[in-house]
């Protein structure tokens, strides 16, 4: 009966040429993955941030109450509502006040946010009829004394 010889082939991953080039395209795709990505990263932050690196920064705290302020005056039905502007940080403003409806309150918002872009406006308005409901002082002092 024939006998069946089976030879195997050395395979020639184990010179030290081959070890070398697999650790070299290892390293090359390793630093190109790095460098790619912190590009793409980057670019994806700017578009999801929706500005890009070229936006204005917002200026100091005394220039976003001014635009604030101007843009209410401006504007002659939210001269009468006397609103105040309360600088929160170099970047956000928050606008105090009373006015009569939802419709001023909603101007007043898209005025300032307008005037102080890039800045973030906080809307702390109240609405006289809807927000003063069931407002009673003795009860906030009672809250408050507790």
């Amino acid at each position: 009966m024939p006998r069946l010889a089976l030879r195997r082939r050395r395979s020639g991953l184990s010179t030290p040429a081959t070890i070398g080039a697999i650790a070299l395209g290892l390293a090359v795709g390793a630093t190109a993955g790095y460098l790619l990505g912190g590009f793409l990263v980057g670019a994806a932050a700017g578009v999801l941030r929706g500005s890009s690196s070229t936006a204005p920064a917002p200026g100091s705290v005394a220039e976003l109450v001014h635009d604030a302020l101007s843009a209410l005056e401006n504007d002659p039905r939210l001269r009468q509502c006397e609103l105040d502007i309360v600088p929160v940080s170099r970047s956000a403003i928050e606008v105090h006040g009373w006015v009569p409806d939802r419709r001023t309150r909603l101007q007043a918002q898209r005025r300032v946010a307008e005037a102080v872009h890039p800045a973030e406006v906080i809307n702390r308005i109240l609405v006289r009829g809807e927000d003063d409901l069931g407002f009673d002082v003795a009860d906030d002092i009672d809250v408050l004394s507790a």
